[in-house]
């Protein structure tokens, strides 16, 4: 959800149509809400329509894909069909899969709430755009019905026209789907797409685009220091930060997170046990390509980015505190803190990919995820990056058993990562002037490879 505070002003929404194809936009209003002037209407590409609001009204508005006339008169849709056999569609609600744009308006608050929703599935692209302010313009553009799932799709005549969404919780496949597509949509129950904005005017649009889409040895390092490795021109590999290392008695070292198994501090061609947080990379001479991530795929156990040098490769990663925030059940415990989080999954098929994803968008989660490639040949990877203050490991002395114990003492950062959990909406009201919704063609494109993990 989105809010936008607003003067007392009468509001129109605007309703604009970038699709390649017909769309007939739909509006119901909520039971305790005036009517607007229409409730059912039809716009070709290019056109647009604007509908004035009454200062206090909910309700929400969507388009109708695909529609026609039959022998008898009657009208319907393949998408969005609201099953009253007429353009206009009275107080039905729509079919699923489709994707909604939903508000509430209040004169007496002043503040209006607004959101993109896909809890119940997808059939267009949608972007909602304030007019004059400073807020957001916020939406779907990701052509999903292209990339949805095989499972998810509505098809007709052999072509993907909506994409289902098949829970009303985080916790599974198609949510995981949906939120990593389109991170600003609302896309479960309690979803937390929400941010603020004072402007009084909006833009929705479905398809903004016109286009259609398409689609990086470990040492043990101090808060603030560095270290820099020559790697060959041609190199594939991991690197992972290992924590609460001590040596025992026995001269054994060991590591609570990130331990490779060797018994010493170089790892010697080891893996680690996860759950831990990997950078892979994988060099390549001959193309000048290099591709990188930051993966959660094996779990958490403490931030990490790589960012290239030079060049205009964007920095990734993820920056947020996932042990503050990991759910109980997937929490590893050491002396009654969190160390690390673990994902038990392999596929997006289920709750923990959810949480490191909408946490951290950028990273690798699921063994099929994506990645970044970039020709630079230099690359930072940063440990704890946000702040060193949030990460810092307390040292204990000797305890009378000989033995170096660390102590880890991490201050939660990033609370707004938790906001995937948060089992309540909070409703910001807001009023707004004027309200634009278009309706627009294409969305952009990804292209996802699969390396070898």
């Amino acid at each position: 959800m989105v809010t936008c505070a607003t003067g007392l002003f009468s509001r129109t929404l605007t309703i604009t149509q970038k699709c390649t194809y017909t769309v007939w936009p739909a509006v119901l209003s909520a039971a305790e809400s005036s009517p607007l002037s229409t409730t059912g209407f039809v716009l070709l590409p290019g056109d647009s329509n604007t509908l004035p609001v009454p200062s206090t009204w909910s309700g929400r508005l969507w388009g109708r894909t695909l529609c026609s006339v039959d022998i008898t008169g009657k009208f319907s849709c393949v998408t969005g069909d609201c099953g009253m056999s007429t353009v206009e569609c009275a107080s039905a609600n729509p079919a699923l899969p489709v994707t909604l744009v939903e508000f509430d308006f209040n004169v007496t608050s002043q503040m209006n709430l607004y959101d993109i929703s896909l809890v119940e599935g997808f059939n267009l692209p949608v972007r909602m755009t304030p007019t004059g302010g400073k807020c957001l313009s916020k939406g779907c553009l990701a052509d999903l019905n292209t990339a949805c799932p095989m499972e998810l799709k509505v098809i007709r005549d052999g072509e993907a026209v909506a994409c289902k969404n098949t829970c009303e919780t985080e916790g599974c496949f198609s949510s995981l789907f949906f939120k990593t597509a389109c991170s600003d949509a609302h896309v479960y129950a309690h979803d937390h797409a929400f941010f603020n904005c004072s402007s009084p005017h909006y833009t929705v649009t479905f398809c903004p685009n016109s286009r259609r889409w398409r689609k990086a040895e470990n040492k043990q390092e101090a808060s603030g220091d560095s270290n820099t490795l020559p790697v060959p021109p041609a190199w594939s590999g991991r690197l992972w930060g290992r924590t609460l290392c001590f040596t025992d008695i026995t001269g054994k070292f060991s590591c609570v997170t990130g331990d490779c198994g060797k018994s010493t501090v170089e790892c010697a061609g080891a893996n680690p046990t996860p759950p831990v947080t990997l950078v892979e990379l994988d060099f390549n001479g001959t193309s000048q390509m290099n591709l990188y991530y930051v993966s959660l795929v094996e779990g958490f156990n403490l931030p990490a980015t790589v960012a290239p040098t030079g060049g205009n490769c964007l920095a990734t990663g993820c920056l947020a505190d996932l042990n503050a925030a990991c759910p109980t059940e997937l929490k590893v415990i050491r002396d009654e803190e969190t160390v690390g989080c673990k994902n038990t999954c392999q596929t997006e098929a289920c709750l923990s990919s959810l949480f490191f994803k909408t946490a951290c968008s950028d990273a690798r989660v699921y063994a099929h995820d994506g990645f970044f490639t970039c020709s630079s040949h230099h690359y930072t990877v940063t440990f704890c990056p946000t702040t060193s203050k949030s990460w810092r490991k307390a040292e204990k002395k000797k305890e009378a058993s000989r033995k170096n114990v660390v102590k880890y003492t991490g201050v939660l950062a990033f609370i707004s990562v938790i906001c995937g959990f948060i089992i309540f909406r909070i409703r910001l009201r807001l009023s707004n002037r004027d309200w634009e919704i278009s309706l627009s063609a294409g969305t952009r494109a990804d292209t996802t490879i699969a390396p070898n993990a």
